[in-house]
């Protein structure tokens, strides 16, 4: 939650001088939250498929949540979210979004990390490390 808020602060901050542009793409990564993980109807009532009918049709919103998975690489969390076939698909969602695309990347993902067996006295770097290896695929375009 922390990451998803400071990312938001920073597209706000960043937008401050700029016009609001409509987004064209909408990646949504994350755990269970995200893949919609006990709503009557995932395809439904996930927050992704809420974001498409507020959206509308002339915005792509994909769904790439995995449910467990944590923020934490491998070898320190129990599931990395990089790992995932998701991870790999938001990625190439948003590469072949095109020249002119908006495209907005929701991170949701921590949920998962505060599990007794990711959470040891060290952990609090290696989440800072986890966290900027998992969103530099798209940090990078942040500041474009």
């Amino acid at each position: 939650m922390l990451l998803l808020a400071s990312v938001t602060l920073c597209s706000l901050a960043r937008s401050a001088n700029a016009a609001v542009r409509m987004p064209t793409h909408v990646a949504c990564v994350g755990d269970s939250i995200t893949e919609g993980f006990a709503a009557s109807n995932p395809a439904t009532k996930s927050y992704p498929a809420q974001l498409q009918g507020l959206f509308g049709p002339q915005v792509s919103v994909k769904n790439f949540g995995h449910s467990g998975t944590t923020m934490l690489s491998r070898g320190f969390g129990d599931s990395p979210y990089e790992d995932t076939l998701e991870y790999t698909n938001a990625q190439n969602f948003v590469k072949s979004a095109g020249a002119n695309a908006v495209v907005d990347v929701i991170i949701l993902l921590g949920a998962n990390d505060s599990k007794p067996q990711n959470w040891t006295p060290a952990a609090s770097q290696r989440m800072i490390n986890s966290t900027s290896r998992t969103i530099a695929p798209w940090w990078s375009d942040f500041w474009r």
